[in-house]
């Protein structure tokens, strides 16, 4: 009989030694998902705060795209009107 209460001492213990080891482990999990869940949050609002001004970049560029090729157009057509008024302007001295 003497043999056993050492045995049953070392149990014991070893068994709250184990219950305390996955409790501690179980609250360090939850405590580094919470963790990882906020660092997502943060990460996540960056992200798009990041995008929304890359995104209003982009439009201001495609506008400033879209403003040249109407200007290269009218540049084109100021550019023939220049040419038919020369040549006009070219006849009515000839003609004098």
């Amino acid at each position: 009989m003497d043999l056993w209460i050492p045995v049953l001492v070392a149990v014991v213990t070893g068994a709250f030694s184990l219950w305390g080891a996955v409790i501690a482990g179980k609250k360090q999990t939850k405590d580094l998902a919470d963790q990882l869940d906020k660092n997502q949050a943060v990460f996540e609002a960056v992200v798009t705060t990041k995008m929304d001004v890359l995104t209003r970049k982009v439009e201001a560029h495609n506008n400033l795209i879209e403003r040249t090729y109407k200007l290269e157009a009218e540049s084109l057509r100021h550019g023939d009107e220049l040419k038919r008024l020369n040549a006009r302007i070219a006849e009515m001295e000839d003609s004098k």
